[in-house]
């Protein structure tokens, strides 16, 4: 074990005169030491390994905004969105109700009229 390779996936890797290649040793934090591993080339150790992802996890990782639009654009079109913003009921509808006692009063109207046309009703009956 002589050559060593540049750190490609975090552990160093060596090489012998053979072309064989090594995990080198390396200590634990207890303080004793592993054993160098003999491996095959391209291999990745489970605890390197990238962590598994399913297609929606992948999908929310990536970019939030749409393909081709910048961050200052984006930013841009949410100001324009909130200044275009419709207006209060109240504003434009003048009857709508405003405080919580207009509210009321509005619905005890309603039921006067539903109780006026259900008496109408019993009237043909």
């Amino acid at each position: 074990m002589s050559e060593q390779q540049p750190n490609v996936v975090g552990d160093l890797r060596v090489k012998n005169k053979t072309g064989e290649t090594y995990i080198a040793a390396t200590r634990r934090p207890d303080g004793t030491w592993r054993k160098a591993r003999k491996v095959k080339e391209g291999y990745i150790p489970q605890d390197e390994q990238p962590k598994y992802q399913n297609r929606m996890q992948a999908a929310a990782a990536g970019s939030q905004m749409p393909t081709g639009i910048t961050p200052r654009q984006m930013q841009a079109m949410l100001q324009k969105q909130q200044q275009d913003k419709k207006p209060v009921a109240a504003i434009v509808k003048p009857n709508a109700c405003i405080t919580q006692k207009d509210h009321v009063e509005k619905k005890l109207a309603n039921a006067k009229k539903k109780l006026q046309e259900i008496e109408q009703m019993e009237v043909f009956i």
